[in-house]
């Protein structure tokens, strides 16, 4: 009985975890891409281990704690907890302090390595979205060297290619409105609006943004945007580009906090709108170190 125990239940205490494990992950949100990198690198490293040792079980669920009511279930628990404790162990000696401050207290060896995944895979989305978000001022111009640029498939049917057609033509008519905006001449910009009304919730570039986005964006544009706020339905504000992204998220990875509370004094709904990947503009503007941006 002891032997099959021991068997289910190994407890290999004397492993050199370091010659396995040789990258220790911490949640570095001032680079999130090294972070990601590094959380990769020692999952492999340390799941390496685990399943030479057979014990890969207690953290992905196939080796549960016995129920008490089991046979022997009390000496078996026991067992179990031991070895899991050592898994455990292994995991809190190899990441880094701030790692480690998120997973202090949970229980079992399972709940820390689910706990890091999940901390490590929002850190990924929140490197996905900046990726798309963070247009910084080259971005914004380049953006209207393509704003007719839109994706074509070889094997798109008539209906598909009259759209992007379209597409095309409307984006072309706002060019004057788009070339306003990041140079910051309201003048010019409501010369524009005053013939083409529809031009203030008009898409603009191939990423679905609208005159408020690109107001936000670029620095020069505050005026603008304040102009511009006087015009605009507050509904309007609610518009989203690519990712679902508001006005206020991009003003949130711009760090453009005037532009900011001119949005939420507008309109205080975009502080609670999500975008596609569950983030507030306050979580925005704290990941890209913004933090003051929202009183943070």
């Amino acid at each position: 009985m002891a032997s099959s125990t021991s068997a289910k239940y190994p407890w290999p205490s004397t492993v050199n975890v370091a010659n396995f494990v040789t990258v220790r992950p911490q949640l570095d949100r001032s680079n999130l891409q090294r972070s990601i990198k590094g959380y990769m690198l020692w999952k492999e490293q340390m799941i390496c281990m685990l399943e030479s040792q057979d014990l890969l079980g207690f953290i992905d669920g196939t080796t549960p704690s016995p129920p008490p009511d089991s046979d022997n279930g009390e000496s078996m628990g026991k067992l179990w907890r031991r070895t899991d404790r050592l898994v455990k162990g292994w995991i809190f000696g190899s990441i880094m302090h701030d790692a480690l401050d998120a997973v202090v207290g949970l229980d079992s060896s399972m709940e820390v390595w689910l706990k890091l995944d999940n901390l490590f895979k929002i850190q990924t989305k929140t490197h996905a979205i900046i990726n798309v978000v963070r247009n910084d001022q080259n971005g914004a111009v380049k953006d209207e060297d393509r704003i007719v640029e839109l994706p074509e498939s070889s094997n798109t049917n008539a209906l598909d290619q009259g759209n992007v057609e379209s597409r095309r033509k409307d984006m072309n008519s706002y060019l004057p409105l788009y070339k306003a905006v990041l140079k910051g001449d309201w003048n010019e910009g409501r010369q524009f609006l005053d013939k083409n009304e529809e031009g203030i919730t008009a898409i603009l570039n191939s990423h679905s943004e609208t005159l408020l986005h690109a107001a936000v964006k670029t620095g020069k544009s505050n005026d603008f945007l304040r102009n511009l706020l006087e015009r605009i339905p507050e509904d309007a504000l609610l518009r989203t580009s690519t990712c679902g992204l508001t006005a206020l998220h991009s003003a949130a990875v711009a760090g453009n906090t005037g532009a900011a509370i001119m949005l939420v004094n507008k309109n205080p709904k975009l502080l609670y709108i999500l975008n596609d990947h569950n983030l507030l503009p306050v979580h925005v503007a704290a990941i890209g170190c913004h933090k003051r941006h929202f009183g943070i």
